[in-house]
């Protein structure tokens, strides 16, 4: 997910906040969304950086991941 989309998405959430931020592109929003805790993280490119951010999130409590992105042909 681009950094873009993570705004977008983000603007979805009640009390949206952003809460990291990094010069590699990398970006986390929370919020709640239908009352329910949300946090909106973009990853970069790639499975490794991927699988950081998703482990970085699992540590921090995160129990359901839904990845969204593109794909070219």
């Amino acid at each position: 997910m681009t950094p873009e989309r993570a705004r977008q998405l983000s603007e979805l959430l009640v009390s949206a906040r952003l809460v990291n931020e990094n010069r590699g592109g990398l970006i986390t929003y929370t919020g709640k969304y239908n009352n329910v805790d949300v946090t909106v993280a973009t990853h970069g490119i790639g499975a490794p950086s991927a699988a950081i951010v998703i482990e970085e999130l699992i540590s921090m409590g995160a129990r359901f991941i839904i990845r969204l992105g593109t794909t070219g042909a």
